[in-house]
């Protein structure tokens, strides 16, 4: 193991010691406080840049693989390796879709926003051994890599990150088309304030997850399927987060509950007597209902700014 990779190491374990002792202290454990700047968890707990689409591009025929796209950006399972196992996303580098000025990963970055990209803790392919952290930019901006659609840039490019930059699996065509229609559809010159944190976004999230597995059951890839479901079941953990006043137990055990049965859904991909039929329908319905109780008891969850305030002092 080399020094940059053990020292990081060393790092990560503290934080981690300190998210134990946190839950041992009846503290919310976020775990992206593993990778926010001090000093800026309230900030970066509570509100959110807009990342708004172009509606030319979402009224185009490639409006369903731009959902998809947004979908899998916040899935950790897509990049894989030790990015998956602290939690990381695209989505945590780039707020949706953005750049993230709270950013900073212990021994990954500098100064708060920055990462290094040739890091060997991430990436077993690009580690150079130095550390040469840089400033996360903001997708929505043009950047070095071309953008237009009848060019392979971006989807080689984003290839390049999953496979190279964070060791994850090869993706599949239909992945990366997805991923590159929603980076292409990301809008500079639109609304670039901030909304709240609410209980909504994930809970929107995980509706259009959902739907996008039960209307493409028959024929998205299973690949895309699993994306998917994983992606809805990270947003449930995000709500399982916040939602942890003693007086919430029953509905903390009814999220578990509801990832289970997505994990159970996953599985039955393996099947290939599955038949194109995946159990969905009920585990919709289920969320349906939990939906509107977390909406009404949002007031007593950390979503209430008052209370992560409290919470994360």
């Amino acid at each position: 193991m080399d020094r940059q990779r053990q020292n990081l190491l060393i790092a990560i374990v503290a934080t981690l010691c300190g998210v134990a002792a946190a839950q041992a202290a009846d503290k919310p454990a976020f775990r992206a406080l593993s990778w926010i700047a001090p000093g800026q968890e309230f900030e970066a707990l509570s509100s959110e840049p807009i990342g708004s689409l172009r509606l030319s591009a979402v009224l185009a025929d490639k409006s369903q693989d731009i959902a998809i796209g947004r979908a899998l950006f916040e899935t950790p399972t897509l990049l894989g390796g030790q990015a998956a196992k602290a939690g990381l996303s695209c989505g945590s580098c780039h707020t949706n879709g953005r750049d993230n000025p709270h950013f900073q990963f212990p021994g990954v970055s500098g100064a708060p926003g920055t990462a290094d990209v040739t890091h060997s803790f991430f990436s077993s392919k690009r580690g150079d051994g130095t550390f040469n952290p840089v400033r996360i930019p903001d997708l929505a901006k043009p950047g070095k890599v071309s953008r237009l659609a009848e060019l392979p840039d971006l989807e080689t490019f984003v290839r390049a990150l999953i496979v190279e930059e964070f060791d994850g699996e090869e993706p599949s065509d239909a992945v990366l088309a997805a991923l590159s229609s929603y980076i292409r559809a990301l809008c500079d010159g639109c609304d670039k304030t901030k909304r709240p944190v609410t209980v909504q976004n994930p809970l929107g999230r995980i509706e259009q997850a959902l739907m996008l597995v039960e209307q493409g059951k028959a024929r998205l890839a299973d690949d895309v399927l699993h994306l998917l479901l994983a992606s809805a079941r990270h947003q449930l953990g995000l709500i399982h987060e916040r939602y942890v006043a003693p007086d919430l137990s029953r509905q903390r055990k009814a999220l578990k509950k509801l990832s289970l049965d997505l994990m159970l859904v996953q599985r039955s991909l393996a099947n290939e007597q599955r038949d194109n039929r995946l159990p969905i329908g009920e585990v919709i319905e289920d969320f349906s209902t939990l939906r509107d109780e977390l909406i009404r008891l949002e007031s007593q969850s950390l979503y209430n700014p008052e209370k992560l305030a409290r919470a994360i002092k």
